[in-house]
């Protein structure tokens, strides 16, 4: 199949278990690390540069992602469309959807930078109370590049997702960052210049990039030849198919994620994007590392929907629904008692913001965790088209109720918005689609299951914050007491309530399996 003797590709041989282990592993670890140097760049940044440079970055960073959009979903769909012949070492199969892939994401780079450079006459419409910051025109533009050179690289590190080995671009991402976040703190400190933080970032990101193209290459030499053949018309009907639906799902999803700042900066001031900046950095921190975490799995559930039966499915899927709620609702209620005394103690009173907020900002990131699982369980099965029209109407429900509130009821507004366009969209579509299409099961055995988890949750939260209240310290000492009591308390309920059931013993399976493989 087009295989060139004199050079080897490295296929992934390990099972679906120790690859989901390994993958989440140096996730885990990469994330952990990355968020570690961005609070170390961020504390430099707010002690050498002043607070409206925060709401910047905020604001040019939610704007960019919308540019995002002209990805369409491309990478998605090429991914699961990778995992058969993947698994069968079609090369030729692979080559035709690499080249595929080239191909659209340089026209992706292209309109990235054609629609940034022409919004840059826009930029006041944004911004509510514009800051007095030199060379604002300037900053947006070297965003713009940082966003759009992305696109001409990057695409060959698909190959390592679709060979279950997504740790290898995670380890190329977290040597760069650490290198990055080095070269930002001596621009900071030496310079106090925004525009040569900037510069420095995009320079290691190309770097990062180039080296994650040269890495495939490598591990994969029939990737740089040209296929003999074109993708057939019949794949590439379905194809742009799967395209089309993703690109509407993506609308949602940049739309939910990114449309907050905007908002913010629109009707109530750039100042105040700044603080929800700190926020945010965090608890897109801990976000992130839940995705990580699940997108591990994401390849082996790919290969798990594309082999096993729906019985099979339906059991790992239970198990790592439970995962999922254990694991969101943890987070949860150690962010809502640990981030104002955290920021407090890190960056001063002045830059606190109220607790109702953090209450509608951490049910906000409860309502989009949540159904994790079951939209991965979708996205492995390939139900793209059944769920088309959804995403838009997330998209008109979320900005319209997150303006209407930010009126009424400011900052919390913004995210209860989101909240209610997920709880009114995804939350009961999802599991709809994939129950119904996938499992050919009635859905309210998912929500049975999920209303069981939740309500443990509520009870683990108001246990937490009870025993939180009694904490008589304040401070550092405070915070670590509290910080064990969101350890153990949320943990230990869960462990008592659920330890003898089904999904923990799977759980608890896997965990002693991979052990046994590793030793």
């Amino acid at each position: 199949m087009g295989t060139n003797k004199e050079e080897k590709n490295q296929y992934n041989k390990a099972s679906r278990t120790v690859s989901s282990a390994k993958n989440m592993a140096f996730a885990v670890v990469g994330q952990i690390s990355k968020e570690l140097l961005a609070f170390i760049v961020r504390t430099v940044f707010i002690r050498m540069l002043a607070v409206e440079y925060l709401g910047v970055n905020g604001l040019f960073t939610n704007i960019l992602s919308f540019l995002s959009l002209a990805e369409m979903g491309i990478g998605s769909a090429l991914v699961f469309a990778m995992y058969k012949p993947m698994a069968d070492h079609d090369e030729l199969k692979l080559q035709q959807l690499m080249s595929v892939y080239k191909a659209a994401y340089r026209i992706v780079g292209t309109v990235v930078f054609t629609i940034g450079f022409a919004l840059t006459p826009f930029l006041d419409f944004f911004i509510k109370d514009k800051p007095d910051l030199p060379n604002l025109v300037l900053i947006y533009i070297l965003y713009v590049i940082n966003t759009g050179s992305t696109y001409f690289f990057a695409y060959k590190g698909s190959i390592f997702n679709a060979d279950q080995r997504a740790y290898v671009v995670t380890n190329n991402t977290t040597l760069f960052n650490l290198i990055q976040s080095i070269a930002r703190v001596i621009i900071l400190i030496t310079t106090k210049n925004f525009i040569a933080y900037l510069t420095i970032s995009i320079l290691v990101i190309y770097i990062q990039n180039f080296n994650i193209s040269r890495l495939a290459d490598k591990q994969y030499p029939f990737i740089k030849k040209k296929p003999e053949t074109k993708l057939p018309a019949a794949e590439v009907k379905q194809l742009l198919g799967n395209i089309g639906a993703l690109t509407v799902h993506r609308i949602g999803a940049v739309v939910l994620h990114s449309s907050d700042n905007i908002i913010i900066s629109k009707f109530i001031g750039l100042v105040v994007v700044g603080l929800y900046s700190n926020y945010s950095m965090i608890v897109n921190a801990v976000s992130v590392t839940f995705d990580m975490v699940f997108n591990a799995f994401t390849t082996s559930v790919g290969n798990l929907c594309a082999r096993e039966p729906a019985e099979k499915i339906y059991r790992v899927f239970n198990a790592l629904l439970l995962l999922n709620i254990w694991i969101i609702s943890f987070c949860v209620i150690s962010l809502y008692n640990l981030l104002n005394p955290f920021i407090e103690i890190w960056l001063g009173s002045r830059f606190l913001l109220s607790n109702s907020f953090v209450l509608a900002l951490v049910f906000s990131l409860y309502m989009q965790q949540s159904i994790k699982v079951c939209d991965m369980f979708r996205t492995a099965s390939g139900l793209f088209k059944q769920y088309i029209f959804f995403p838009v109407a997330q998209c008109i429900v979320n900005v319209g109720v997150s303006v209407f509130l930010a009126h009424r009821l400011g900052l919390e507004g913004v995210f209860i918005g989101t909240a209610v366009a997920i709880i009114t969209t995804r939350f009961w579509v999802t599991p709809e689609v994939f129950f119904k299409l996938k499992l050919k099961m009635p859905v309210y055995n998912y929500y049975i299951k999920y209303g069981i988890f939740t309500v443990v949750g509520i009870v683990a939260f108001i246990a937490t914050k009870f025993m939180v209240s009694l904490n008589p310290y304040t401070g550092i000492i405070g915070l670590l007491i509290s910080l064990i009591c969101c350890c153990v308390v949320p943990n230990l309920i869960f462990l008592l309530v659920f330890f003898k059931s089904d999904e923990f013993s799977y759980i608890f399976g896997l965990v002693k399996q991979m052990i046994k493989k590793k030793k």
